[in-house]
């Protein structure tokens, strides 16, 4: 699991290190088929948002998860 966290973490680095003015102004090419959300056109900048929002929310779940791990580590000894 942490070696297919590692590659997905490697490939948005990669990504965003790429990105310039001009493409976080553009907008992506629809993907036609099944799935949510609708093929449509999507700006660059509202996708890289939402991608690092969820990071951020991981992020915070994991520590908190962490933190409650250690809590109950701390009282089991």
């Amino acid at each position: 699991m942490l070696a297919l966290r590692r590659d997905r973490m490697s490939t948005v680095r990669r990504v965003i290190e790429g990105l310039t003015h001009e493409s976080l102004d553009g907008h992506t090419e629809p993907v036609e088929g099944p799935g949510w959300p609708r093929p449509r056109s999507y700006p660059v900048r509202e996708c890289l948002l939402v991608v690092l929002n969820e990071e951020w929310e991981h992020r915070l779940y994991a520590e908190r998860d962490l933190d409650a791990l250690e809590a109950c580590g701390a009282g089991s000894g």
